[in-house]
């Protein structure tokens, strides 16, 4: 399988140690990879120690005792949107550990008969070394009734994605997996924090976090729409002297959609460069998806591929691209009401409580009364998790045969077990930050440069969730203390925003535009091929679980095709 590869000049072998082998493919457009000393593996992606990027492999002693303690001590030290494979001579295994923010994905095939198994990025190439296994049809029923589902299982039923904060440790005659990384508990004591300390802290975080990402040694195009999370983020990149230009997109002929001229204002306060780029409706083609690269699981992010405007300013092979992206999942916009159940579990004040309770009913717009019926439901008596399961069952699609599997599939993330006896709102955070994975997943502005959101860094996950829920809408607003701790460098735009650009009737237009493709995919296709749709079922125009799940299982179809004669040409065939 390695000579197949190889006879690619693309390809270099970097490990040939006792059955382990890594191969690496040269991309231009990625960041250099740090490769790790006395073929003990590599690192792809940015690894920051405090503040600063690795650039070169860690002395060997200092690999050995990453290997000695599990990567304890490697997690404490390091973060950023990682990935590595690190060989342990000593205790004769590979060890693949990926960022708790899920930075750049890595899959694994089951062990197959000979016990081989295969590590890799892009399915393209586990399909040049083998044939694809059989689609998962369950994991894709249990996606149609949940789309952001994030688990171990994929929709090919050999291959398992490796999660972000997990650690996979591949042995001699056996393997297991733990935990490098999960959300530590909420910190009742700072609850009693005085708001302007707890806001200083907040901002040297982000800061110095973001920031970072400025040393990388390459130019920045940051996507701003003008609202809080990608303004905070613009700040810590000013602030460390990146060099900076802020996108902003704007869809013709919907104003309602428009949010450069909150872009603006935020750009000049700051004195970042600002470039708008136009879109029409009529420039989204969902045709180009089938052409699009297969991943290993259906994702809305492939819905990228149909719409090639923003990718076009990039110059691929000299920036990254940052954004706002995460701030929702990481500055905890969770169910507000959750949040009460912690306050009463961690048996706050009452005077405390009493505060907490008309913060959080000004924030979700309620009645104090029932935001009290759920602190003392969810914090003296039911556990947490039913909370979440609640919610996750509001979510779920209407219908299905697995919309109660989906919901046991989510809840079973191994950040849920560390959380197990903690109030709703610390369980509700651990999988917002679960979620982060998909801002990884395949897309064409993945594909056209390295994109990262920078507001996904352990450091600033580990704070925002010490900090309780509660405490981070104190005063009654949602990021109450992100707003403060910015108040006095970002303009009212940017704090008083809550909500996002109206773009329904741009989405509507782009429906109508495709709906003859849709039409085209949907009857007939193989969701009803593989049972999971109805022959005759009414067709969502709009982006939906469906479409989404449809186009994916064409692309694997054809990357089947596509590769089938290498295999057929193989000795071992």
């Amino acid at each position: 399988m390695a000579k197949v590869l190889l006879a690619d000049e693309a390809w270099r072998q970097l490990v040939d140690w006792r059955g382990i082998k890594i191969l690496l493919r040269a991309h231009a457009r990625d960041l250099a990879p740090i490769i790790l000393a006395s073929q003990r593996g590599i690192f792809l992606g940015p690894l920051f120690h405090n503040d600063a990027p690795l650039t070169s492999s860690p002395d060997v002693e200092i690999l050995d005792g990453w290997c000695a303690d599990h990567l304890e001590a490697f997690g404490r030290m390091h973060w950023g949107p990682y990935l590595g494979l690190l060989a342990d001579h000593v205790s004769d295994r590979l060890m693949v550990v990926r960022s708790p923010g899920a930075g750049h994905p890595c899959y694994r095939t089951l062990p197959d008969d000979a016990g081989l198994t295969i590590l890799f990025t892009d399915l393209a190439d586990l399909a040049r070394l083998r044939p694809l296994g059989e689609i998962d049809t369950q994991y894709l029923s249990m996606f149609l009734a949940l789309p952001r589902l994030v688990s171990p299982r994929t929709g090919l039923c050999d291959v398992r994605e490796i999660l972000g904060g997990q650690c996979l440790s591949l042995e001699r005659d056996d393997e297991r997996a733990w935990v490098v990384w999960a959300p530590p508990p909420s910190d009742r004591g700072l609850a009693y924090e005085e708001t302007p300390a707890l806001c200083t802290r907040l901002r040297q975080t982000i800061v110095k976090t973001v920031g970072a990402f400025s040393k990388l040694a390459r130019p920045i195009v940051h996507r701003l729409s003008g609202g809080l999370d990608s303004s905070v983020a613009l700040v810590g990149l000013m602030e460390a002297g990146a060099d900076v230009v802020c996108v902003s997109e704007r869809p013709l002929g919907f104003e309602e959609g428009d949010e450069t001229e909150a872009a603006a204002e935020v750009a000049r306060a700051l004195g970042a460069p600002h470039v708008v780029v136009d879109y029409q409706a009529s420039d989204i083609d969902y045709s180009r998806l089938l052409a699009a690269p297969a991943a290993v699981k259906p994702s809305s992010a492939l819905l990228t591929f149909a719409d090639p405007h923003f990718a076009a300013v990039l110059q691929t092979e000299t920036v990254i691209a940052t954004s706002g992206q995460g701030g929702d999942q990481v500055f905890a916009r969770a169910n507000a009401l959750a949040a009460m159940g912690d306050a009463v579990a961690q048996r706050m004040s009452l005077s405390k409580l009493i505060a907490i309770a008309l913060d959080i009913a000004h924030v979700s717009g309620r009645s104090v009364w029932p935001v009290f019926k759920t602190g003392v439901e969810y914090g003296l008596g039911r556990p947490g998790r039913n909370f979440i399961r609640a919610v996750l069952a509001r979510a779920a699609a209407p219908g299905g045969t697995d919309r109660a599997s989906a919901i046991d599939e989510a809840l079973s993330h191994p950040w849920i077990d560390h959380t197990r006896r903690r109030g709703p709102a610390e369980i509700a955070h651990a999988l917002f930050l679960a979620d982060l994975a998909y801002y990884h997943a395949p897309s064409l502005l993945n594909a056209t440069c390295p994109n990262f959101p920078v507001l996904a860094s352990e450091p600033l996950m580990a704070l925002c969730s010490e900090i309780p829920a509660h405490t981070m809408m104190r005063g009654g607003r949602d990021r109450a203390l992100v707003r403060e701790a910015f108040r006095d460098v970002l303009p009212p735009v940017a704090l008083d925003r809550r909500r996002k650009g109206d773009t329904t009737r741009y989405f509507a237009a782009v429906a109508e535009n495709n709906k003859n493709f849709v039409r085209a995919m949907m009857d007939g296709g193989e969701l009803e091929a593989f049972g999971l749709r109805a022959s005759g079922s009414p067709i969502a125009y709009d982006v939906s679980a469906d479409f989404i799940a449809e186009i994916w299982l064409r692309q694997v179809r054809a990357l089947r095709q596509a590769s089938a004669p290498l295999h057929a040409q193989s000795p071992d065939a």
